[in-house]
């Protein structure tokens, strides 16, 4: 919750501004002085409850056995008041909680009789009827500024903090009986809700950075495991618990105990990734406090085995995102995680390549595999990519390098398996980030960035042997083909071209990069009869690299005429048949074989159910997620008929990105004349909530790439619409109705 000086902005009813001033030091003397003219009076007996309540009793049992001491009991709801209406925006207390905490019975009583007994402090509440939650009668203090200065005036008069008032709250029983369930979700708030400002969201609530700010560790910890058992439900509690011991204090075994708890409460992808968040922080901490001096191969065991935990937690957390249908609804509606709801998307991906690169790092510091010795580097390579046994890696004969070895032996399957689980896990990131529509969010932003820096350091570690094969090929002569094949495919993976998803990245990429790309799967091509079996993804990564080619240098020497592509498209498809596991071939159907003027090709329903099953197999990502186009059909003839979306956003150099990218979420682009000049309107039909693009007589499956751009109901209607091919079938864009 913002300070008083951040609240002092928020609009202050007018009957109150005779009543309160809001010059800093006028506002503080007069509320002191109201203040003071009740506090006073219930001074001596309040300090003596509070020296009960720290030696012998709780303070509730204390209160309630005085309730007589009117005053007393108006002092602590004003408190209790005075900690919800500062940290919790919108809170207060029913009429009904506080007259009954005040022991009043529920009749014989005027309306504002909870006022008359909370005097003298009633000058500072409000009562007011509220319509949400069934309708009822509230209490709460005028305005979250004044609340705040009373929290003020109560430490520096009387010693209160906002920790004992806060453990007084969550001792308090009538706060969580049945119905009373806005004030336990305003409490719960106040514990766990992080505070977002213009640049960053905070760590932890207000309150917590707060008590923790005065009183540290210990007051902080009571006051969450009270919580938690006050919300058992709830995983967000026990959750923050394990984010502020592992953040603030270190404490890893207490801060992973809690971060179980959670789990155990709730299993979704957050409580999962607080887990592997334990693990990555204890890790990053091992490694940066023995990064040199350490010679102890058990603090290699270690942390293999902390390792082996974190990416456990975060392929779990990553499973959940990708096979619920919906996790963010699921999840409780906090923001006490590491990211906040609806925003998690591949942030366990992002975890895996974490902790791997630090494990290559802590590898790469062994006597034996230093990064910086040519030879050891290549021992490394060779460690890891499988082509030597540890047992032929030159080292040493020592206790400490013999001890090494068996911990390298028993974690083998693990390290091995690792180099591969990076690649895949790019793999599956460029499918995210090149299929799925952005949501632009800070996260997502983020987690480019860092993906790209982890692929520099990839490569860096395991892409840099061309220039050796270079060497051995005078040496060994009847190696010099599988020298070639393996450059070629080193390079393909250097310049993150070895997939479909990244040959379409390079729609926006200079073209002397694409030519170069083109060569490598040529010369593969051409040496197939090397390989054992078909290469069937070099040759779809082939048509798709000549496809981008043309679009970015029709005239280059390496282009090839549609005829010859769209032949060996369909040789391929001969091959693969209808079931194949990715949707690339199909995907090269639809941009070929897609209808014109002039031709036809009747197979090319067939080809738009098979990308569809193929993608919904491949990628559980795009479930309930849209997909975006990055190819569209413009209204020429041939390779000439493809346009991408780098060539539209050609026609707005202008226009600031982040204005030209709200218009291409919004679907708006498709009203500007730039675009209506380039793209051509397919017409078509929307039944029984169907659309289609209409041939003659074919009629082809599309899917509005806005649901908001379709009528409901049952009756069949004449449309036409822009069409944009996406990973997952082709687009409807801009749907216009005749009538």
């Amino acid at each position: 919750m913002p300070g008083p000086a951040a609240l002092a902005t928020v609009p202050f009813p007018t009957y109150l501004v005779q009543t309160v001033q809001f010059d800093q030091n006028h506002y503080r003397c007069e509320t002191h002085k109201q203040l003071c003219s009740g506090f006073v009076v219930c001074h001596n007996v309040f300090k003596t409850l509070f020296c009960f309540h720290r030696q012998f009793f709780s303070f509730s049992f204390v209160i309630c056995s005085l309730n007589y001491f009117c005053c007393v009991l108006g002092f602590v709801v004003f408190t209790f008041l005075a900690l919800l209406n500062t940290y919790v925006a919108e809170s207060e207390i029913s009429l009904s909680l506080a007259e009954e905490f005040l022991g009043m019975k529920m009749i014989h009583w005027r309306e504002d009789s909870v006022l008359d007994r909370m005097k003298p402090y009633s000058n500072f509440l409000i009562v007011h009827k509220v319509e949400d939650w069934g309708g009822y009668k509230e209490i709460r203090i005028l305005h979250p500024a004044i609340a705040s200065a009373c929290l003020e005036e109560l430490e520096r008069s009387f010693s209160l903090k906002v920790s004992d008032i806060t453990m007084e709250v969550l001792h308090c029983d009538l706060f969580f009986s049945v119905g009373v369930a806005k004030h336990r979700l305003s409490i719960q708030q106040m514990v766990i809700e992080r505070q977002r400002s213009k640049d960053e969201r905070g760590l932890f609530s207000s309150l917590i950075d707060k008590v923790h700010s005065q009183q540290g560790r210990q007051t902080v910890q009571e006051i969450f495991v009270k919580a938690s058992s006050r919300f058992e439900k709830s995983a967000s509690i026990p959750q923050a618990l394990a984010r502020y011991l592992y953040i603030n204090e270190c404490d890893f075994p207490e801060a992973l105990k809690w971060a179980e708890k959670a789990k155990n409460i709730k299993e979704n992808p957050y409580t999962f990734d607080t887990i592997g968040q334990v693990h990555k922080k204890q890790l990053k901490s091992n490694n940066r406090e023995k990064q040199e001096t350490s010679r102890n191969p058990e603090d290699l065991n270690t942390n293999i085995k902390i390792a082996q935990n974190a990416i456990r937690a975060f392929q779990s957390a990553q499973k959940l995102v990708f096979t619920e249908d919906d996790p963010e609804d699921k999840a409780a509606a906090d923001e006490s995680g590491d990211f906040p709801r609806k925003s998690y998307n591949v942030n366990g991906c992002v975890g895996v390549l974490e902790i791997a690169f630090i494990v290559f790092e802590i590898l790469c510091r062994l006597p034996f595999f230093k990064e910086k010795d040519p030879m050891k580097k290549k021992y490394f390579q060779s460690y890891l990519q499988k082509v030597i046994p540890i047992t032929s890696v030159h080292k040493d004969d020592n206790d400490i390098n013999n001890r090494y070895v068996e911990i390298i032996k028993e974690h083998e399957q693990f390290l091995l398996g690792l180099k591969t689980e990076v690649k895949e896990t790019f793999d599956l990131l460029d499918c995210y980030f090149t299929y799925i529509k952005a949501n632009n969010s800070e996260f997502d932003s983020k987690n480019r960035w860092t993906v790209s820096g982890f692929f520099k350091d990839f490569v860096n570690l395991f892409c840099t042997a061309t220039d050796e094969m270079r060497k051995e090929r005078p040496s060994n002569p009847n190696l010099n083909l599988k020298i070639d094949i393996e450059e070629r495919r080193l390079i393909l993976e250097v310049k993150h071209a070895d997939t479909f998803t990244g040959i379409l990245q390079h729609l926006d990429k200079p073209a002397e990069e694409i030519e170069e790309i083109t060569e490598c799967y040529a010369f593969l091509q051409q040496k197939q009869q090397f390989f054992n079996k078909k290469q069937t993804k070099e040759t779809i990564n082939y048509i798709m690299s000549k496809i981008v080619l043309y679009l970015l240098k029709p005239k280059s020497k390496h282009v090839k005429r549609l005829n010859y592509l769209s032949d060996l498209l369909l040789k391929t498809l001969t091959d693969v048949g209808l079931g194949y596991p990715f949707p690339d071939p199909y995907y090269l159907a639809l941009l070929l074989f897609w209808p014109s003027h002039t031709q036809e090709n009747q197979e090319i329903v067939t080809y738009v159910k098979a990308i569809r099953r193929s993608s919904y197999k491949r990628f559980s990502m795009l479930r309930n997620r849209s997909t975006v186009a990055h190819l569209y059909l413009g209204k020429e003839e041939g390779l000439n008929r493809l346009v991408s979306k780098p060539q539209l956003d050609e026609n707005f150099k202008d226009m600031r990105r982040d204005t030209l990218a709200q218009l291409w979420r919004n679907g708006n682009i498709f009203k500007t004349q730039a675009i209506i000049k380039r793209l051509h309107r397919v017409v078509g039909t929307i039944e029984q909530g169907e659309v289609f693009a209409n041939y003659r007589k074919l009629k082809i499956p599309v899917r509005p790439a806005l649901i908001a751009g379709t009528r409901s109901g049952c009756s069949t209607e004449k449309v036409s619409f822009y069409l944009g091919f996406a990973i997952d079938g082709p687009l409807a864009y801009d749907i216009q109705y005749e009538n």
